[in-house]
């Protein structure tokens, strides 16, 4: 199950960066690789390739033909960056979440701040959760 975690906070980072740090409810983290993303990203591409009209494969098409390699990379490193921090982060969190509180209709770990569960909606009793502690 742990491992699961990891595996799909790493996948989402891959498939946007930021979106494995927003699974792993890292927001500060998510918006800062999001923010970084972009404006890599509108550096980068430049503005003819996105002003015509087309298909999403024909756009993808004229930005990659007129991107240079430097800006690819330097958009892949902003990926591989925050798929990096989220598996970091998220294996950190798999390391201690036995020592956290469990929800006790899922199971799965809480956030000490909030009286429900963000996995299955479950409210939460503040005895139980402090009984937990």
């Amino acid at each position: 199950m742990v491992r699961v975690r990891v595996v799909v906070a790493v996948v989402l980072s891959f498939i946007f960066p930021g979106l494995g740090h927003a699974y792993l409810r890292r927001w500060a983290r998510s918006l800062l690789f999001v923010g970084i993303f972009v404006t890599v990203t509108a550096i980068a591409v430049p503005e003819s390739a996105l002003t015509s009209v087309g298909s999403i494969v024909e756009v993808t098409q004229r930005v990659s033909d007129r991107i240079t390699l430097s800006e690819s990379l330097a958009m892949s490193v902003v990926e591989v960056a925050a798929m990096t921090d989220a598996y970091l982060l998220a294996s950190s969190a798999a390391r201690t979440s036995d020592e956290g509180p469990r929800c006790p209709n899922c199971g799965k770990e809480l956030d000490g701040d909030i009286d429900f569960c963000p996995w299955c909606a479950h409210e939460i009793d503040e005895l139980r959760r402090v009984s937990r502690d």
